[in-house]
C-alpha cells in the first residue's frame, strides 16, 4: 500500500510531500515436517530424520518451533538411538507476529539394533544339541531359522530345523536318510527382529558326534550388534536465505548451536567359541578335519 503525506506549521508553512510504501502482512507462515530413513515394520531401523521447515512469502520467517525449541532456521532432528519418540508443538512466527496453527503431533519407533544371538552345541543321545539364546532389546523377534548345510558342494542345504532357543538335530538330512559319517557341515542360524534387523550365527560340525574326543565346533560367523548413541534428538541447521521486509531492510538471524550427543554405547555378548572366516552363506571355504 502506497502512503502520501506532508505536514503543515502553525504559521502555514507546508513541507514537501513524502510517500512511503507499507506492506500488509495477515498470513502466519507455512510449516512442514517430512521423516526420512529406512523403514521396516512399522520401525526405523535407521537414523530417523525428521525435517521442518517454514516459509513466508511477506515478512518473512522469523522462528521456527519444535518440542518447545526454538531456531532461527530450517532444521533437522536426527534420532540415532532405538526408541518411542514424539515430535510436537511444530509451528513458526513471522516478523510482524502471525503464527502458524501448530502441526499434528508425530510419533514413531527406532529399532537400530540387531538381536542378540548366542549359538553353541553338544552330543546329546546320538544327535546333536543346539543352544540359541536370542534376545532383542526393543522391536522383538520376528522369526529365526536354522539350517544344516554341506561344509562343502558350496553349503547345499540338507535339512531345516524348527527354529527355537533349544533344538537336536537328530543327523539326518530332509528326506530322513542319514547323513554321511566323517563329513563337516555347518548349522547356520538367522535370527530376525521386527525392524527386519537380522543376526547370523555358524558353527561346523562333524558327523558322527562321538569318539574321537567327541564332535569338532568351530564359529565361523559372528555379527555384533551396531553400537548406537543414546542421546536423544540433535538438530543441524539448514541455511536459507536471509528473510527481508519489503521495504529492503535485511533482518538479523541467530546463528544456531547444534546440541551435543552423548557418547556411543555397545553392547558385546560374549563368546567362548573361536572365531573363523565365513565368506557367504553359499559359498563356504571350510577345512574338514
Amino acid at each position: 500500500m502506497l502512503v502520501t503525506y506532508y505536514s503543515i506549521d502553525n504559521a502555514g508553512n507546508s513541507a514537501d510531500e513524502q510517500s512511503a510504501v507499507i506492506w500488509v502482512d495477515p498470513t502466519p507462515p507455512v510449516v512442514t515436517l517430512s521423516m526420512s530413513g529406512s523403514v521396516c515394520g512399522g520401525f526405523y531401523n535407521t537414523t530417523a530424520t525428521a525435517s521442518i521447515r517454514a516459509t513466508d512469502t511477506q515478512s518473512g520467517v522469523q522462528s521456527i518451533y519444535a518440542n518447545g525449541i526454538a531456531h532461527s532456521d530450517n532444521f533437522q532432528l536426527t534420532y540415532p538411538a532405538s526408541g518411542s519418540y514424539t515430535i510436537q508443538d511444530v509451528y513458526a512466527v513471522d516478523w510482524v507476529g502471525n503464527a502458524s496453527t501448530p502441526l499434528a503431533s508425530k510419533s514413531f519407533q527406532v529399532d537400530v539394533n540387531a538381536p542378540l544371538v548366542s549359538l553353541s552345541g553338544m552330543e546329546s543321545n546320538g544327535g546333536f544339541l543346539f543352544r540359541i539364546p536370542h534376545s532383542d532389546d526393543f522391536a522383538g523377534i520376528a522369526e529365526g531359522k536354522i539350517t544344516i548345510r554341506r561344509a562343502s558342494n558350496n553349503g547345499v542345504v540338507i535339512r531345516e530345523l524348527p527354529f527355537d532357543s533349544s533344538v537336536v538335530w537328530d543327523g539326518k538330512d530332509s528326506s530322513g536318510a542319514a547323513v554321511s559319517h566323517n563329513e563337516a557341515y555347518i548349522a547356520l542360524v538367522q535370527v530376525k527382529d521386527k525392524a527386519c534387523n537380522q543376526t547370523t550365527r555358524a558353527i561346523q560340525i562333524r558327523w558322527p558326534f562321538f569318539g574321537l574326543g567327541g564332535a569338532s565346533i568351530s564359529e565361523l560367523a559372528s555379527e555384533t550388534p551396531t553400537a548406537s548413541p543414546t542421546a536423544l534428538a540433535t538438530w543441524t541447521a539448514q541455511p536459507t536465505a536471509t528473510p527481508t521486509h519489503r521495504s529492503g531492510l535485511a533482518l538479523g538471524k541467530a546463528s544456531p548451536t547444534p546440541s551435543s550427543s552423548a557418547p556411543a554405547r555397545a553392547t558385546v555378548t560374549p563368546n567362548p567359541l573361536t572365531l573363523t572366516a565365513f565368506a557367504q552363506q553359499t559359498a563356504f571355504a571350510v577345512q574338514t578335519v
